[in-house]
């Protein structure tokens, strides 16, 4: 489509008004990165065998939950 000097017609997505401004994605506030710890070394324990249980039930209970909300792959957007 050509552009038209003589045209009255007003291209939304080249407005300049400020509700399109408003709505900008490059208007809203960016969201700051995770910070992440660092690790300087990484300690190991063995577990009883009991605690090697409650462990792997506790993984279940978690998978169990994670399949009956429908196995989501992404995080929920929390309405602000």
């Amino acid at each position: 489509m050509a552009d038209d000097p003589d045209s009255d017609v007003t291209d939304a997505v080249n407005s300049d008004s400020a509700a399109d401004v408003e709505d900008s994605p490059t208007t809203r506030p960016r969201r700051q990165p995770a910070i992440r710890p660092a690790i300087d070394s990484i300690e190991t324990v063995l577990m009883t065998p009991e605690e090697w249980t409650q462990a792997v039930n506790a993984l279940a209970e978690l998978i169990v939950a994670w399949e009956r909300a429908g196995a989501p792959t992404k995080i929920p957007r929390q309405n602000i």
